[in-house]
């Protein structure tokens, strides 16, 4: 069994539909996983497993996986030059749309380690996290900036296609993480493994926002710590997808209409605003609550243009200020948040 997935295993790697135990028939990064309970078996391609149990909603598994063989094969040395070739065959996504697309992936690393800023001032960690666990890892950003933040670092993504890219960038920055193909809504492993559980950009694309938090709870240590970030309904700032101001105002159907006239695939989401998140993590269980903004990275203030940039030099001042920072929270273009885990209460005796 190859040392990659021995770990995983020991990790608590499983069966996302019964939780039953794996045997591994793997040689060089190919093979299945088998589950000894249901019999359900799992493709690993590339030395990622597979335990997905829907697809992506823009590709079929199948077409995924070869997609992710295609970047690996003809793709380039760099998860750059892997990115790159990834839009130059996916017809259906505009090229104005790529280059943006390529933009944001470029500062993904700035992004993610003010992300992580944005979360350790809301409740900083005492110790690093013994256990990671990257929820909508992509192109594993996170993963990257989490350097010394964690120990073990495991990243989970529905597209194995981004995986493959995120094998890269992990390879080019010298970072040791695992990387599972699996479904936010049916993590394939056993209860309790994880004291630290993030995602980025996660929670506005899943099927099921719900049983996305109530899986990250799951696999949570009592007194775990959960860290999201997610795109903000009522910013009037460009939206994530679409790329147009005050896009996530903007109804589905009519979102829908504007990418398809761009030629390009209509966006699969459901934007949050702070009182919808709010209550997503209050029904998810997590305690001690906390909301904040995000911090624009520098990289990403290059990357914008002049009027986009003279709007973020204003919020990052308007960030530091007291009285207006709580207002910010309604407008921010992403909101940031941290609960825990609470511990089980016990009987009175």
């Amino acid at each position: 069994m190859p040392d990659a997935l021995a770990d995983l295993l020991a990790l608590g790697l499983c069966c996302p539909r019964c939780r039953g135990d794996l045997a591994c028939s793997v040689q060089h990064g190919e093979g299945t996983l088998r589950c000894g309970s249901c019999g359900q078996t799992y493709p690993v391609t590339l030395g990622i497993p597979d335990l997905r149990v829907f697809a992506d909603p823009y590709i079929d598994s199948e077409a995924d996986r070869a997609k992710g063989r295609r970047l690996k094969e003809e793709g380039g040395r760099t998860w750059e030059d892997q990115v790159r070739f990834y839009y130059a065959i996916t017809e259906s996504v505009p090229a104005a749309q790529a280059s943006r697309f390529v933009a944001g992936l470029q500062v993904a690393s700035a992004r993610a380690e003010a992300t992580i800023a944005a979360w350790e001032a809301l409740d900083p960690r005492r110790a690093p996290a013994a256990r990671l666990l990257d929820v909508g890892c992509g192109t594993a950003p996170l993963l990257v900036a989490s350097g010394s933040r964690a120990g073990v670092r495991v990243g989970v993504d529905i597209a194995f296609r981004w995986l493959v890219v995120g094998q890269q960038r992990l390879a080019d920055a010298g970072v040791t993480a695992h990387l599972v193909c699996a479904c936010a809504e049916a993590l394939p492993f056993r209860g309790g493994q994880f004291d630290l559980v993030e995602s980025q950009g996660l929670l506005e694309n899943v099927r099921d926002q719900e049983q996305t938090m109530a899986e990250a709870r799951r696999v949570m240590e009592a007194g775990g710590q959960l860290r999201v970030s997610t795109a903000n309904r009522f910013s009037p700032g460009p939206d994530p997808h679409l790329g147009l101001p005050g896009g996530g105002l903007v109804p589905a159907g009519i979102a829908a209409a504007m990418a398809r006239r761009r030629g390009a695939l209509p966006p699969v989401r459901r934007l949050l605003s702070l009182r919808t998140l709010a209550g997503l993590l209050r029904r998810g269980g997590f305690g001690q609550r906390r909301y904040g903004v995000p911090i624009v990275a520098e990289a990403q203030r290059r990357n914008l243009g002049l009027v986009l940039r003279a709007a973020a030099r204003g919020y990052e001042w308007a960030r530091l200020q007291p009285g207006v920072r709580q207002l910010l929270l309604l407008v921010s273009p992403t909101l940031v948040a941290t609960a825990r885990k609470s511990a089980p209460q016990r009987s009175a005796p």
